[in-house]
């Protein structure tokens, strides 16, 4: 349990000592989250929103900190703590680590535009000389931190990378320093740079997540054959595979014409008659006798 103090009164109006047990126990804690949520003294993320207010004071006691020093520098975007961009830099430079405040070393190109950012600071436990990562612009291209960011509603967010180039470098080489040399400082909570970075990434996946399936291609349907050769197989089937017979049938049927799929279905019509009529005229007619025994034999 942190017993770091702050000063607080209870029912007895006796000064007595805060400790994050208390902010979510002691209903008085709660009384003053709601008086200070209507304050003009706090941030607009924080207006109205006593819970809110609770979670910082936690966070300042945890954390040794000032409730309003909390508030000022650490916002609330989708339910995400961030800090601001300059707190990393003023973090470190009162954290008691280092010898006086944070140095960037900053190199430009033969334009005078800051193309990378270093930042460094001397320890004060070993006098050594510590870096972060190095920032370069090739660096803030490939990872997209210089493009606009336009949000599912609409909007648009203009990146600071294009207009305040060598203050992004500062911001950003503070953060990989401190990411590096004392991560203690952020707490564990991203910076404002770092969240929209997430946030546009996060942006980016949920419309590929989202983006409508390619429609399933259509099955190929069988080649339909040609009328002509749909007539063919009709009269084939009904001589029962015999070409020449249907052959022939299929030329008096036609007579000259071009087979069409306006005419097919009568000239199908038309050939099923004369296969019927041939077999009915072969059922009929007499067998025909063999010419040396036609004559009578008296």
């Amino acid at each position: 349990m942190d017993n770091t103090a702050i000063a607080n009164y209870n029912n007895s109006v006796v000064p007595s000592t805060l400790t994050t047990y208390d902010v979510f126990t002691n209903p008085n804690v709660y009384k003053t989250c709601e008086f200070l949520a209507q304050s003009n003294f706090v941030p607009d993320s924080y207006r109205g929103k006593p819970q809110d207010v609770m979670a910082a004071l936690s966070i300042s006691i945890t954390h040794h900190m000032d409730a309003f020093t909390v508030m000022q520098n650490l916002q609330m975007v989708k339910g995400n703590a961030r800090w601001k961009s300059d707190y990393t830099i003023g973090a470190i430079n009162s954290s008691g680590l280092y010898v006086g405040n944070l140095k960037f070393e900053i190199k430009h190109n033969d334009a005078g535009e800051a193309v990378e950012c270093t930042a460094w600071a001397i320890e004060k436990a070993t006098g050594e000389k510590v870096f972060g990562s190095p920032i370069t612009w090739d660096m803030v291209v490939n990872e997209g931190w210089n493009k606009d960011s336009t949000t599912k509603s609409g909007y648009v967010q203009k990146s600071k990378w294009n207009t305040m180039r060598e203050q992004m470098f500062r911001y950003r080489a503070a953060v990989f320093f401190a990411r590096t040399n004392c991560p203690e400082v952020l707490m564990g909570y991203y910076t404002a740079d770092e969240g929209d970075d997430i946030a546009a990434n996060q942006e980016l996946q949920y419309e590929d997540k989202t983006a409508p399936a390619p429609a399933p291609a259509e099955p190929e349907q069988p080649r339909q054959p040609s009328p002509k050769m749909r007539l063919w197989n009709a009269v084939l089937e009904q001589v029962e595979g015999d070409e020449a017979k249907a052959a022939d049938i299929c030329k008096a049927v036609v007579g000259g014409q071009t087979v069409t799929e306006d005419n097919i279905g009568g000239m199908i019509i038309e050939a099923s008659k004369m296969i019927t009529e041939s077999a009915s005229k072969s059922e009929t007619e007499p067998e025909e006798v063999p010419e040396h025994l036609s004559e009578e034999p008296y």
